[in-house]
C-alpha cells in the first residue's frame, strides 16, 4: 500500500451552538500510527468523520498527500474506516462483505478474488468466508471488518474505537495483532480511543484531545514525562498523577510551595523559572504515584495516613489521606502496610511537575 501524509489545518466543526472540533491542526506522517486519545465527547470521533468525509467541514482544510479532500465524497477519498460496531452487513457472508466495496469500484471478478484471497490470508480468516456475522465471535468480526478495510488498499486507515466491544483478554491480543498488521502494511493510520493503554501501546505518536482541541501531540514518553498542562498530566498514567494546590511563598531566603498539608522547597533555579511563567502566586504541584517514596522509619517528612491498601502481587498501591488532599503511592509489595497507620513520605524536586494555578499550563524548566 502507498502510505500518504495526512495534514489537518485549522479544522472546525459545530453542531448548533456546540463546538465539536475547535481549529485543530495535526500532521500524520506517511505510514505513521497516530492515536487520538481523549474522554467521551472531546471531538475525536467527529474529527475522524471529517477526515472520512462523513461530516462537512465548517472551517479549515484536510489534505491526503498533496490532494485537498475537503469537497470530495467519502467514496472518492480512498480512506477505509473501521467502526466500534464493525458495521458488517448482517445478511452477507464475510466474502460478500469484502467483495462489495471492490465491486462498487468496478474491479473484475478475478481481481476481486485475488484481493480477497490476499486480505483473508493476511488476517487469517480464510476459513470464515462462508459465514455471516452472527456466526462469528467478537474477534472474528473484528478481523473480518479489518479485512474488508484492507482489501481496498486505502491511503489511510481510520479506526474508531475498534477494540471497545471485545473482552479484556481478546482486546490485549488484538492490540498486538493490529499494530503488527499496520507495521506490515505501512499504511497511515488514525486510531481513536479513550483508553490510554491502547494509545500508549499502539501509537507511534499520541494526540490528546479535550473540548474539541488538541492539547498536546507527542510520543508516550513525551506526554508522560513532559505534559503540557494539568489535563494531559492527569489523563496519561495509571494511577493518574496526584495534584496538590498550593501557593508560592518566600520563607527567609527560601522559596517554598505551601499546600496546606505540607511545604515543599524549590531550588533557586527552578523557582526563578516558575516565577517568570506564573500568573499570580497560586500553583499546582503534581507527583506521580511511583515518585512518592514511602519512608516508614524516617521522621520529619510529609505525614500521611493510609486510607486503603491495594495489593497487586508485584506492587502495592497505597491510598493516602492528608488533612486536605488524597493521593495514591505505588510501592513495593515486600513491605506490609495497614489501614489507619500514619507513615512518612517524601519526593524529590526533579520528580515533581508544576502547573499554573490559573491557566493549568506546565511551569517546569
Amino acid at each position: 500500500m502507498d502510505a500518504s501524509k495526512l495534514t489537518i489545518e485549522n479544522v472546525a466543526k459545530k453542531f448548533g451552538e456546540v463546538i465539536a472540533v475547535d481549529r485543530v491542526n495535526l500532521s500524520v506522517k506517511p505510514g505513521e500510527f497516530m492515536a487520538l486519545l481523549g474522554p467521551s465527547g472531546c471531538g475525536k470521533t467527529t474529527l475522524l468523520r471529517l477526515i472520512a468525509g462523513l461530516e462537512k467541514l465548517d472551517e479549515g482544510s484536510i489534505r491526503l498527500g498533496n490532494q485537498v479532500i475537503d469537497d470530495m465524497s467519502p467514496k472518492d477519498r480512498n480512506v477505509a474506516m473501521v467502526f466500534q460496531e464493525f458495521a458488517l452487513y448482517p445478511h452477507m457472508t464475510v466474502f460478500n462483505n469484502m467483495k462489495l466495496p471492490l465491486k462498487n469500484r468496478g474491479y473484475s471478478k478475478d481481481k476481486i478474488n485475488e484481493k480477497i484471497h490476499w486480505a483473508t490470508k493476511l488476517m487469517d480468516i480464510e476459513d470464515l468466508l462462508d459465514r455471516i456475522p452472527a456466526q462469528l465471535s467478537g474477534g472474528q468480526k473484528q478481523r473480518a471488518a479489518l479485512g474488508r478495510a484492507i482489501v481496498r488498499e486505502p491511503k489511510i486507515f481510520l479506526l474508531d474505537e475498534p477494540l471497545a466491544n471485545l473482552d479484556a483478554k481478546l482486546r490485549a491480543k488484538m492490540r498486538v495483532e493490529l499494530k503488527k498488521l499496520q507495521r506490515k502494511l505501512q499504511v497511515t493510520t488514525v486510531f481513536v480511543t479513550h483508553d490510554q493503554v491502547e494509545a500508549i501501546s499502539m501509537g507511534d505518536r499520541i494526540a490528546v484531545m479535550k473540548s474539541g482541541k488538541i492539547k498536546q501531540t507527542g510520543s508516550s514518553k513525551d506526554l508522560y514525562y513532559h505534559p503540557s498542562d494539568k489535563f494531559v498530566a492527569g489523563f496519561i498514567g495509571s494511577p493518574s498523577m496526584n495534584f496538590f494546590e498550593g501557593e508560592l511563598l518566600e520563607k527567609g531566603e527560601k522559596i517554598i510551595i505551601d499546600t496546606g498539608d505540607f511545604t515543599f522547597p524549590l531550588s533557586a533555579e527552578i523557582a526563578g523559572i516558575v516565577i517568570k511563567k506564573m500568573h499570580g502566586s497560586k500553583l499546582i504541584l503534581g507527583i506521580r504515584p511511583e515518585n512518592i517514596h514511602v519512608n516508614v522509619s524516617k521522621k520529619g517528612l510529609i505525614v500521611a495516613e493510609i486510607e486503603g491498601v491495594e495489593p497487586l502481587g508485584f506492587e502495592t498501591f497505597l491510598h493516602l489521606k492528608f488533612d486536605n488532599n488524597l493521593a495514591v503511592a505505588r510501592t513495593s509489595a515486600k513491605t506490609e502496610f495497614s489501614v489507619g497507620k500514619k507513615i512518612n513520605i517524601s519526593f524529590y524536586e526533579d520528580a515533581i511537575h508544576l502547573f499554573d494555578g490559573k491557566t493549568e499550563e506546565a511551569l517546569g524548566g
